[in-house]
């Protein structure tokens, strides 16, 4: 695997590398992707190959502007129109049926194709220079922790793709949010960095789906799904030299205190919490406590994550051990 920290430069090689078949990795808005030409049935098989996804599990799509969509996917209904004009391009994940013609490898043989148009220069750069969508998965196995950082990628796919760029952490570091407009009322499958009341400040509605799929750790997460304040008394009690997934605020209430950022700034949050996970990882602890996240908007989206990777969830109905 290459490494490339000079992202001007590195485009045009990536392009080259992608037209070839090969695999890309580079930073996004969100988190770092995993590039190849989705008109390559090869490439793409490759991507899951080296993800380890399951073939069910579809791969997002990237296109460098909403002129692009009607290589990759049909009939965009009105609603469509209101949510890209208002968020491409950016960390919002749009379902659409499918154009005739694109892989069923690609869509996880669903008649539908999840696409958006990141809000990141350097994929955007790739695919003007190609002239051409890419897949954009998270560049990590599949389950695993999302990477933000070229480190990242590194530690969890050295020697099994053909190029990376290194260009700086992501800028949110949780992923996009997943709105499917192939069923009505439309759904949200995954709320992201993108909260559903923003959304909803189009005038549209949405069902909002639980995150369903899990992330696995390597360690056991307990979240306390309560009241912050219950949950820092119910913590507090059992808690004694295990590491708690906390904010500034709460530091001092613990003695092994793992801080995220702050409550009054819950972007320094989400931007923290992967990255959190790989140091507890790499410090190899039995368990590790979290607090909630009950703020609405980037909250919901954290608390999602935490609930992901959580192996147990207490709530007021349960007891503490």
């Amino acid at each position: 695997m290459r490494i490339l920290k000079d992202c001007n430069m590195g485009v045009k090689e990536a392009a080259e590398v992608i037209k070839e078949g090969g695999i890309v990795s580079f930073p996004t808005e969100t988190v770092y992707g995993l590039g190849a030409d989705v008109f390559n049935r090869k490439a793409v098989e490759r991507v899951f190959s080296v993800k380890r996804r399951d073939p069910s599990n579809p791969l997002i799509v990237l296109i460098p502007s909403v002129d692009h969509l009607e290589r990759v996917a049909l009939d965009p209904p009105e609603i469509f129109w209101k949510l890209a004009e208002e968020f491409w391009p950016g960390p919002l994940t749009i379902v659409l049926k499918k154009r005739e013609g694109v892989f069923n490898e690609l869509t996880g043989k669903w008649p539908f194709v999840a696409v958006r148009v990141p809000g990141h220069p350097v994929p955007i750069a790739i695919m003007k220079e190609l002239d051409s969508p890419i897949t954009g998965p998270s560049a990590n196995i599949s389950g695993r922790i999302s990477p933000i950082s070229a480190s990242d990628v590194i530690s969890e796919l050295n020697g099994l793709i053909d190029l990376l760029l290194d260009c700086g952490d992501s800028y949110f570091g949780i992923e996009s949010t997943i709105v499917d407009l192939t069923v009505s009322p439309a759904r949200v499958t995954r709320e992201g960095i993108i909260p559903v009341d923003e959304l909803r400040k189009t005038g549209l509605d949405f069902i909002v789906e639980e995150r369903g799929k899990k992330i696995d750790l390597g360690f056991k997460l307990i979240l306390y799904d309560m009241d912050l304040k219950r949950a820092r008394e119910e913590i507090s009690k059992v808690a004694g030299n295990k590491p708690v997934i906390t904010t500034e605020d709460g530091a001092h209430l613990y003695k092994v205190p793992v801080i995220l950022g702050r409550r009054d700034n819950l972007h320094t949050v989400a931007k923290s919490i992967y990255r959190v996970f790989r140091i507890l990882r790499g410090l190899n602890p039995e368990v590790v406590l979290a607090e909630p996240f009950n703020e609405p908007g980037i909250g919901r989206a954290i608390m999602g994550i935490l609930k992901a990777a959580s192996w147990r969830v207490v709530n007021e109905n349960s007891r503490s051990s």
